[in-house]
């Protein structure tokens, strides 16, 4: 047993006697190292057997195609020119001949998602090998994330304790699912991880070494992501604590070394701490920019492409926060910071508002205060929670509530300061932007590894068993970690009725419904219509489906005549997250009725082009005709929607998609037959 006050290690301290002492290695430090590789290595496989398994989500192309330009000096699509980005497309270089970037002369919104598209899928065909690559560091990453982990938990509460917390992040299905795609996420965590425990030693030890590494961690975390920004307070709290605690806060200089005890001045010291690391992150953003302001490279010669860029810089300054415009019009002006990194700074304060959000079967466009605690309740594996809460009581337990508190403090705070912002967070779309307290979640589960010893063998049974039950849950679930929902909220399968966007659906379940449809018969000649309504950016044919996509970007095709046949709907866009007609009311059906009897002229007058003239007249001629008519597509939309989502499906690929047979009777039920679900 480990006392109160003791250093809370379990049978970590080598003997006199031992190789460690004598300057070799113990046999347990042999063991321990070769657990953590064997942890580090599952955690790699089943994430890399998962990516092979998805099609490409729905912003790994966007981020792809921006980071692949930024590593050869071009920040042009500065929404995704971060360290995560950066970093995956780096294998582009090698695999990759050079590919001419993309003339943003498209909408604004869709442009990095082009550029990605060019790299990952020339000419609309397959190349796994490209985003394999780039999934593979981010990989790497997490795997990175799951060291600091196991280092941070040893620290803490010795060896054994070390391997638990690693195999509660390494085998967690969350951080699984972020750690087998190509986006920010898993960096996020990772980098927000390194400020709190960096600024953490920086408070507590003042030196040059640690002040420069809770600099350089918090730059890479703004660089990231500007969500980093949330670290600021939490930040601030490591900072208040250091200056009223009563333990007094050790300094080193040029060999020399002291303690700082009176409060007043470890306030000095921890203002210096803040004024210096901010210092090293605005030198930290310019070296990242190549200490350049501008955006294009400087011998970009093509002034369309920059007169282009000038102005959707433009937009996004624009319509950035009205209390930030100011601001960022002045960093701008004074080239104070480098272009892209303001620009992006730009468009993330216009982005932090209102957004659709879905939770429970009910729909909202401010979010709820209990969205994320309820998504973390209902994606977190129950293994994984017990862990958690016994390793609080095992810590608390072990070495007393305030020592307790004391060690854990950096971690504390991540959880709790972080969780506290995003419960007023006006954005709720996905359970991924609670990953940042997941890595922090396993230091605190670690403590549970104090109970592996044979002193205590029913808790140590309890602990182990745990373990294990994560572990094969989590190879079981493989590849849908993404869409993973604990037995207590239904289980993956029904896991749509509870949360849907990157929760759940994310544009990765291509692969199963190819497989589906080959299994159906229904890809070929002589195969059944098939028709898509996909909720992701992965081009079609680069996965063999033959299918009708019944959306031109976000739009609903109204000129697409539908057929009986197969119907492939992601389930994000079955519950209509992002339609505005899904409360079907008799305004909308009357509406829908008029405009139905206008579609089938146009059809009944295919290839007629005076009747075609005819119609648009009527209609107040081409401006009202194509508005109306995208009216219609809407409409029809939801109106299909309507009836899909209450007919149980013929089909599922992986959780996201459902599939559906419609016959004759069926699709003039769901077009021309009473509404279902009408809301008087």
């Amino acid at each position: 047993m480990v006392s109160r006050r003791g250093g809370g290690r379990l049978n970590d301290a080598p003997s006199p006697n031992s190789a460690a002492v004598r300057g070799g290695f113990d046999r347990r430090t042999v063991i321990f190292v070769w657990a953590v590789a064997a942890l580090l290595l599952a955690h790699a496989v089943i994430a890399i057997f998962s990516a092979s398994q998805l099609s490409m989500t729905y912003d790994e192309g966007s981020h792809l195609g921006s980071g692949y330009l930024a590593d050869g000096g071009d920040f042009r699509f500065y929404e995704g020119t971060g360290v995560a980005q950066r970093l995956q497309a780096l294998p582009l270089r090698w695999l990759v001949d050079p590919v001419p970037p993309a003339v943003p002369a498209i909408p604004r919104d869709l442009m990095s998602y082009v550029q990605g598209q060019q790299i990952l899928f020339p000419d609309n065909a397959a190349a796994p090998s490209r985003l394999g690559a780039a999934r593979a560091v981010n990989t790497a990453l997490s795997c990175l994330l799951g060291l600091t982990v196991c280092l941070a938990a040893r620290r803490v509460w010795g060896r054994r304790a070390a391997l638990l917390g690693l195999a509660v992040y390494a085998l967690s299905p969350t951080t699984l699912a972020h750690a087998a795609l190509a986006t920010t996420d898993t960096t996020a965590a990772l980098m927000f991880l390194w400020v709190m425990l960096a600024f953490h030693a920086a408070f507590t030890r003042f030196c040059v070494s640690t002040v420069l590494l809770a600099g350089l961690a918090s730059a890479l975390l703004l660089l990231t992501k500007f969500s980093g920004a949330v670290a600021l307070p939490l930040v601030a709290a490591l900072a208040l604590v250091a200056c009223i605690r009563r333990r007094p806060m050790a300094w080193r200089w040029r060999g020399r070394t002291g303690q700082i005890a009176t409060r007043g001045l470890r306030a000095v010291a921890a203002a210096a701490v803040l004024g210096a690391s901010a210092v090293v992150v605005v030198v930290g953003v310019w070296a990242y920019h190549g200490f350049r302001f501008d955006a294009l490279p400087v011998d970009l010669a093509d002034e369309r492409v920059r007169g282009l860029f000038a102005q959707r810089l433009g937009y996004d300054v624009e319509h950035a926060s009205p209390r930030l415009r100011p601001l960022i019009a002045g960093l701008l002006d004074a080239r104070l910071l480098p272009e892209a990194f303001v620009g992006q700074f730009a468009l993330f304060s216009g982005v932090t508002g209102q957004r659709l959000a879905y939770l429970n079967g009910a729909y909202a466009t401010t979010g709820w205060w209990y969205f994320f605690p309820l998504a973390f309740v209902y994606k977190t594996a129950l293994p994984a929670l017990g862990l958690m809460g016994l390793g609080v009581a095992a810590g608390v337990r072990q070495q007393g509530a305030k020592a307790w508190a004391r060690r854990v403090l950096p971690v504390a705070v991540l959880i709790v300061g972080y969780g506290a912002v995003v419960l007023t967070a006006s954005i709720n779309i996905g359970h991924r932007h609670l990953l940042p307290i997941y890595p922090a979640l396993a230091v605190v589960a670690s403590a549970a590894g104090l109970w592996l010893t044979r002193h205590t063998p029913r808790r140590a049974a309890l602990v182990a068993g745990l373990a294990v039950m994560l572990g094969v849950g989590s190879v079981w679930t493989a590849p849908d970690h993404l869409s993973f929902f604990n037995r207590a909220a239904g289980g993956s399968a029904r896991g749509d009725r509870l949360l849907l966007d990157s929760s759940i659906d994310w544009g990765q379940d291509l692969p199963r419904l190819r497989a589906w449809l080959e299994a159906d018969g229904s890809l070929g000649p002589g195969g059944s219509p098939v028709y898509l309504e996909y909720f992701g950016t992965a081009p079609l044919s680069a996965h063999g489906l033959d299918a009708v996509e019944m959306l031109a970007g976000e739009h609903p095709k109204w000129f697409q005549w539908l057929r009986p046949g197969v119907y492939a709907v992601s389930v994000t866009h079955l519950h209509q997250v992002y339609r505005p007609y899904r409360d079907w009311t008799a305004k909308h059906e009357a509406a829908y009725r008029q405009l139905r009897a206008v579609a089938d002229r146009l059809m009944a007058s295919a290839g007629d082009m005076d009747a075609l003239d005819g119609i648009e007249a009527e209609l107040g001629g081409a401006e009202a005709f194509n508005a109306l008519m995208a009216r219609y597509g809407q409409l029809r939309m939801s109106r299909l929607m309507q009836y899909l989502a209450v007919r149980t499906a013929d089909g599922r690929a992986g959780n996201s998609i459902r599939i559906f047979r419609l016959s004759p009777g069926e699709l003039h039920a769901a077009l021309r037959g009473p509404p279902v679900g009408l809301n008087h």
